[in-house]
């Protein structure tokens, strides 16, 4: 199957992680989104344990959220990236990657 075209977000391992991809495949050298992942604030880096010890609330909402039982505009923790904005910039790097694809 031909890979015409893969796409990585701006962050190093994704790039990397892409470029070998990118070689194991034969595809071109990936194309680089200005598109970063969700940023979880106070919580972002933290592992489950870490946030479940010093931010329970946090992770219980986080666990309804994972299992389908709350939206992500309930997530309100505090410095997380605002959903209505990472929404807005993942439509506008979806139409990015579809006329880079036509």
């Amino acid at each position: 199957l031909p890979y015409p075209q893969l796409f990585v977000v701006e962050r190093p391992q994704c790039i990397e992680s892409g470029r070998i991809l990118a070689e194991g495949l034969g595809a071109q050298k990936p194309k680089i989104l200005s598109f970063s992942p969700y940023d979880l604030g106070i919580v972002d880096g933290l592992s489950d344990a870490d946030v479940t010890e010093h931010y329970p609330s946090i992770a219980s909402l986080m666990d309804r959220w994972r299992q389908g039982e709350a939206e992500i505009w309930e997530l309100n923790i505090p410095g997380a990236t605002d959903h209505l904005e990472y929404f807005a910039l993942a439509k506008r790097t979806i139409e990015q990657i579809s006329a880079d694809l036509t």
